[in-house]
């Protein structure tokens, strides 16, 4: 079987998964969202899913001009009982649909559909009241958004442990290169990363999902080394950015303190607490910029005791922040 015949036969395959554990259907929207498809992709594979011998209902929707479909109850189900604390959970979706590529908030929603559907009215009730009662404070500014089909292949080539070939555009305005790589793992945040080793240098690397212009699947497999671990390779880092690690010493004064004890910089940390009522900090971390940008935050609560180059660093920043001032 093809490679594209395979994808096929896995996607149909997880629609009808999909459809056949929703009682109130699902957005056609979202299932071009989570398979990364287009509109006339999803009636294909619907049309086969229903010469396959399934009954595709279509279901009117609550937004003005689009339908849920799902399969004929009695094709699948899901019961999975969950407190109403942990169904109001699917809050968080808001923010992941922000952070995350759409596939990925595309795939929440739709296992929290299925969860939610599948409760008592009592807990649908409680978790409804809870939802108005929380919310998620966006982060400002524009997000970088990763290409659907880009994610799609990655996501294949690591189930498959197989290689691809990346055209990628450094900053998103560099000239397009070629890589060939070895893709291991995909780190979600503002940008989201894709975590690679080069074929010939064996080196790992870290591309920015919004960057990468195309993924080509090779068909050629390479062994995964064991020793691997996504956690490990962001261990060391402050936040995503990777380089060698170094010592950071801060001194937080009283007026600090309030924050510090809610507040965590590096999973490596250590607190020496002083008589005045402040604290010095220590831990071991890479990403130079990333620690910058994060101390600012801070104002005149903390102070940058080492290394040299985190404090010259800082001041050139104040400088840059300072010229965007009017005089």
């Amino acid at each position: 079987m093809s490679t594209s015949r395979n994808i096929q036969l896995l996607r149909v395959l997880g629609m009808i998964r999909d459809l056949s554990a929703a009682r109130s259907g699902v957005p056609i929207q979202d299932l071009r969202d989570r398979y990364g498809v287009t509109r006339r992709t999803v009636e294909r594979d619907l049309g086969a899913i229903e010469a396959a011998g399934y009954v595709v209902e279509t279901l009117p929707s609550p937004e003005p001009g689009k339908v849920r479909k799902r399969i004929q109850e009695g094709s699948g189900g899901l019961h999975l009982p969950v407190t109403a604390e942990e169904l109001a959970a699917r809050a968080g979706v808001a923010a992941l649909e922000r952070e995350a590529p759409a596939a990925v908030a595309a795939a929440l929603r739709m296992l929290i559909d299925r969860l939610e559907e599948s409760q008592t009215l009592a807990v649908a009730v409680d978790a409804d009241a809870l939802d108005e009662a929380q919310g998620f404070v966006l982060q400002p500014g524009s997000v970088p958004t990763a290409d659907t089909a880009v994610l799609q292949a990655l996501r294949t080539a690591i189930l498959r442990c197989e290689r691809v070939r990346v055209t990628y555009r450094k900053g998103g305005e560099a000239p397009a290169c070629d890589y060939l790589a070895e893709p291991y793992g995909l780190l979600y945040g503002a940008k989201g990363y894709l975590v690679w080793r080069g074929v010939e240098d064996r080196k790992w690397r870290k591309f920015a999902l919004p960057y990468l212009d195309r993924v080509e699947l090779t068909g050629e497999s390479f062994h995964r080394a064991p020793s691997f671990a996504l956690s490990d390779f962001v261990s060391g880092a402050f936040g995503v950015c990777r380089e060698e690690p170094f010592e950071v010493i801060l001194r937080v004064l009283p007026e600090g303190m309030a924050r510090l004890r809610q507040h965590s910089f590096h999973p490596t940390e250590t607190i020496e607490p002083h008589a005045d009522g402040g604290a010095t900090v220590r831990f071991t971390a890479s990403g130079l910029n990333e620690i910058c940008w994060h101390l600012f935050s801070w104002g005149a609560s903390v102070r940058i005791i080492q290394p040299k180059r985190l404090v010259d660093a800082y001041a050139v920043a104040l400088q840059q922040a300072q010229r965007a001032v009017p005089a």
